[in-house]
């Protein structure tokens, strides 16, 4: 039986002063009954006092048995614990770990207690895990914590978050728990997603769009560098934007101030919906557009938007370009006037509004006169300035409500539209003769030309676009068969002739190939003897329908349309095979004429067409004699002389026809060299009783 210390103590003194009562059986008998109860009395105190004292005991006993239980729990806990957990000196050295800790660093329990925390922490976080120590033992922290990356046993490297608190003691050197987390797969998401971060980061940063997220109250919240180039600030002042509102004027597309003049206001209308559309702002003067598109950011089964992402692209070059290019399309390139798609647009605008008005329209057609000259002469560039220039006059001779079309080459037409007066279109024809009329300056040189003008009227001659274009070039034709530099109004008539006109044409070009076309031959006299020296072959058109159609008829068209070239080369081989038949039947070799026309002489390779002829027949090339006109001659002299010794190499002749009626030059004659000149018809005929042409003609002898 266990008995207190005190109490073994009180009842060893008793017995020591009462001896008797070494026995309960001793002191029942030896004592009187007034000492028994005084000894009892002892007892009982004694008894009080081991009561107390095992009581105590008790409360000592539950309290330590309390603090084992509480140890052997926390000793569970210390081993299950799912984090590492290790104890250490002051020194750095490790004293115990838990399991986890083991697992953690890849150490056994032994392995560890023989290494510091300086050798499991990688070389780059050394200085700092030191540094904690340092501020545990010698600066009194309590804790510290930071991110490290522990050495395993195996060479690997973890990161952990090390947590390092101070075990103070009175009795023994403080030490340290460090307990740590394995945080590599955190860790490792992170730099997964820093990476993803900085590629996006990278493509948006390559991005030519813009794009801006900003929150549902419209603060902004993050940009690109796009955007914000594209208003010409930096990231910090873009930034600003939704506050500021005076950083960025923006405009309405044709420069007008816009009343809402913030960029969410702006690029993302709180509707809950995607939107876009454009918005415009001035730039150091400019006015640039954006094309916006704005998508409302929601999270998962929720409703309301969080964020707005919109996207922005520059479009004020593309919308220049697309403005560039359609105007081209509707535009003459060389002169600036609307072309003929934008012209039969106007024209049916025109005649569209002239029908509900009751008022008229117009349509000129207006044709240069001789303007191949100009360009053979000087050359495509000064034909192309003088066009630039002629435009001009031309656009000052209408009102701005009329349009001035380039329809191709050296042909203008103008709508003249509103028109309540019949004389209208004869005064802006005048009006545009008079004033081209005056000299042009280009390059240096005096420049004078004149327009064929051809006009019909809406609704008299033609109700329709395609209507009045085709009357109006009928009159323009018949305008300069008319002597050019006038105008004339479409009629009835000359709309026949337009028709006989394409029915010649039709005919003529399966003339040729059906066996048509004639010569017939002119014979050239000596006035000495009266022999036959020559003959000049003249070709004729023998239609089964229309019978024998004479050339003044048929060659205009032929020139025009370019069927004089296979017919030209026709009647030089046709006229030379007749010459060899003559010579064949005995008759005395004389010389063949044959007419060029300007179009064959520098269209067509007319050396190669007199050489082909000449051998398929073998007609002697100085029994060939080619007919130029003066003019023809004079329109590019420099080509014509080329020519022109490159047939006399032939062995050919070449005469002058048509001579006085033209505007030669005498040097340009002596240097044509040719060799016989043909005195117009017009001086010949009177010159018996003609003074006039008596003197004409005798001076044009001279100088032949």
């Amino acid at each position: 039986m266990f008995i207190p210390v005190a109490l073994r103590r009180l009842i060893f003194a008793s017995m020591t002063v009462w001896p008797p009562l070494a026995s309960a059986q001793a002191v029942s008998s030896s004592l009187a009954n007034w000492e028994l109860g005084a000894a009892l009395a002892g007892l009982g105190v004694v008894s009080g006092l081991w009561l107390r004292e095992q009581r105590k005991h008790r409360r000592e006993t539950t309290y330590l048995h309390a603090i084992e239980a509480a140890f052997q729990e926390s000793e569970a806990r210390f081993e299950r614990a799912a984090v590492g957990i290790a104890l250490g000196t002051c020194e750095g050295r490790y004293l115990r770990a838990n399991p986890q800790f083991l697992k953690i660093t890849g150490y056994s329990e032994s392995e560890l207690l023989q290494r510091k925390v300086s050798e499991l922490t990688h070389p780059a976080d050394r200085t700092d895990n030191e540094r904690l120590l340092a501020g545990l033992f010698e600066d009194g922290d309590d804790a510290a914590s930071m991110e490290k990356r522990i050495l395993r046993r195996d060479g690997d490297n973890v990161w952990v978050n090390a947590s390092l608190s101070l075990v103070r003691s009175t009795h023994h050197a403080n030490k340290f728990m460090e307990v740590i987390e394995d945080i590599s797969a955190r860790r490792h998401a992170e730099a997964v997603l820093r990476e993803s971060e900085s590629r996006l980061r990278t493509i948006l940063g390559a991005l030519e769009e813009g794009i801006v997220m900003h929150a549902a109250d419209g603060s902004l919240l993050d940009c690109n560098d796009a955007i914000h180039r594209m208003f010409g600030m930096s990231r910090e002042d873009f930034m600003r934007l939704s506050f500021d509102s005076g950083i960025v004027e923006f405009v309405h597309a044709d420069g007008s101030p816009r009343a809402s003049d913030t960029l969410p206001a702006i690029m993302a209308q709180q509707t809950g919906k995607p939107q876009h559309g454009l918005v415009s702002f001035r730039r150091n003067d400019e006015i640039r557009t954006l094309w916006v598109k704005s998508e409302p950011m929601r999270r998962d089964g929720q409703d309301s938007i969080y964020a707005i992402i919109t996207t922005a692209a520059d479009i004020t070059e593309s919308r220049a370009n697309e403005a560039r290019i359609a105007y081209l399309a509707h535009h003459d390139s060389l002169t600036g006037l609307p072309n003929r798609a934008l012209l039969r647009d106007r024209l049916h605008q025109a005649l569209v509004r002239a029908e509900r008005e009751r008022n008229g329209v117009a349509l000129l057609c207006l044709d240069l006169d001789r303007f191949k000259t100009i360009n053979d002469s000087l050359g495509h560039a000064a034909g192309d300035q003088l066009l630039r220039v002629i435009a001009e006059r031309v656009q000052h001779c209408v009102r701005k409500s009329d349009t001035v079309c380039r329809q191709g080459g050296d042909e203008f037409i103008i709508v003249l539209q509103d028109l309540n007066e019949a004389e209208a279109p004869a005064r802006v024809a005048e009006k545009v003769i008079e004033r081209i009329a005056e000299p042009f300056e280009i390059d240096g040189q005096s420049i004078t030309t004149s327009f064929s003008i051809g006009i019909a009227v809406y609704p008299n001659d033609g109700i329709d676009a395609d209507s009045l274009v085709k009357n109006a070039d009928t009159a323009m034709y018949h305008a300069k068969e008319c002597g050019r530099n006038t105008y004339r109004f479409f009629t009835e008539a000359m709309n026949a002739n337009a028709l006989e006109r394409l029915r010649l044409e039709n005919q003529l070009r399966h003339a040729l190939e059906r066996g048509e076309l004639v010569l017939h031959y002119q014979p050239q006299v000596s006035i000495a003897d009266g022999s036959i020296v020559g003959a000049e072959a003249l070709i004729r058109w023998n239609n089964p329908l229309l019978g024998l159609v004479p050339p003044a008829r048929f060659i205009p068209i032929a020139e025009e349309s370019g069927m004089i070239l296979p017919i030209g080369a026709w009647v030089i081989r046709e006229a030379c095979r007749q010459a060899r038949v003559w010579d064949a039947e005995g008759l005395p070799p004389i010389m063949m004429a044959v007419n060029l026309s300007a179009l064959q002489f520098f269209r067509d390779d007319i050396v190669a067409t007199v050489r082909n002829a000449l051998r398929e027949t073998g007609q002697p090339p100085e029994l060939l004699e080619l007919e130029l006109t003066e003019s023809l001659l004079m329109e590019n002299t420099e080509e014509a002389l080329s020519s022109i010794r490159q047939l006399k190499a032939l062995g050919v002749r070449l005469a002058i026809d048509d001579f006085g009626i033209g505007y030669s030059c005498l040097s340009y004659l002596k240097r044509l060299a040719v060799d016989r000149l043909k005195i117009d018809q017009s001086f010949v005929r009177d010159v018996a009783h003609d003074a006039d042409d008596a003197a004409i003609v005798s001076t044009l002898l001279q100088i032949g």
